[in-house]
C-alpha cells in the first residue's frame, strides 16, 4: 500500500474505490472475471454423452467431488482441531518452523491435508487412531500416491508421537525437507 492506495495487479486502487465497489468487482472490472469462491453450475452434456455413459456417482462436472463443499469441511476443521494439530499448530504458525509458512487444514485436489507448506511443498499428515484399520491405511496410500504425483512430500506422524516426542517430529519433518547427503538424519 502506497498512500490511500492498494495495488491489485498492476492497478492501484484507490480505497475510495475498494469500499464502495469491493475488490471482487474490481476484478471483474480490471481482469475481465469474477472472483468467486464457488464454481460455476456444470454444463449440459454433450450429445454424444448418452452414447459414453459414466460409471454411476462420476457424471459430476469436477469427476464427483463437490470442492465448494470441501472448502466449507476445511473450515469446520479448522475451527475443531485434535489436541495434537492444535499442538502443532502453535509450533508451525506465523513462520516458527525454519520460517516457512504453512497452512492448515489445506485443499489439495479433492484432499484436505492436516499442514501444507507451499515453499517446500511439503505435506504433513497427523494420524489419529482412526488411521489404524486397513481401509483407512489403503485410503491413506491412495492419498499419498496422489499428493506424490503432484511432487508434494507427504510426512505422516502420528497424534500420540507428536505431543510426547515433540522433538524427533519436527527433526522428521526437517529432514524431510532437507535430507542429510548420507541419508542419516541431520549433518
Amino acid at each position: 500500500m502506497t498512500g490511500s492506495h492498494e495495488v491489485v495487479g498492476s492497478i492501484p486502487i484507490s480505497s475510495t474505490m475498494k469500499s464502495r465497489t469491493g475488490l471482487r468487482d474490481v476484478a471483474q472490472a480490471c481482469f475481465g472475471f469474477a472472483l468467486t469462491r464457488r464454481y460455476a453450475p456444470p454444463k449440459a452434456p454433450s450429445p454424444d454423452a448418452a452414447r459414453h455413459p459414466l460409471p454411476e456417482g462420476e457424471g459430476d462436472y469436477r469427476g464427483g467431488y463437490e470442492f465448494a463443499a470441501l472448502l466449507d469441511r476445511a473450515r469446520e476443521m479448522r475451527q475443531r482441531p485434535t489436541p495434537a494439530e492444535d499442538f502443532a499448530w502453535e509450533l508451525f504458525r506465523d513462520r516458527r518452523f525454519l520460517s516457512l509458512k504453512f497452512r492448515r487444514q489445506h485443499q489439495i485436489g479433492h484432499y484436505i491435508v492436516d499442514f501444507y507448506c507451499h515453499e517446500k511443498r511439503l505435506v504433513v499428515e497427523l494420524d489419529g487412531l482412526v488411521h489404524d484399520s486397513d481401509e483407512r491405511r489403503t485410503m491413506d496410500k491412495n492419498r499419498d500416491g496422489y499428493l506424490d504425483s503432484l511432487g508434494l512430500t507427504v510426512v505422516r506422524i502420528e497424534n500420540k508421537y507428536m505431543l510426547l516426542h515433540t522433538q524427533e517430529a519436527l527433526n522428521e519433518i526437517a529432514n524431510a525437507i532437507n535430507p542429510s547427503p548420507t541419508g542419516r538424519g541431520p549433518g
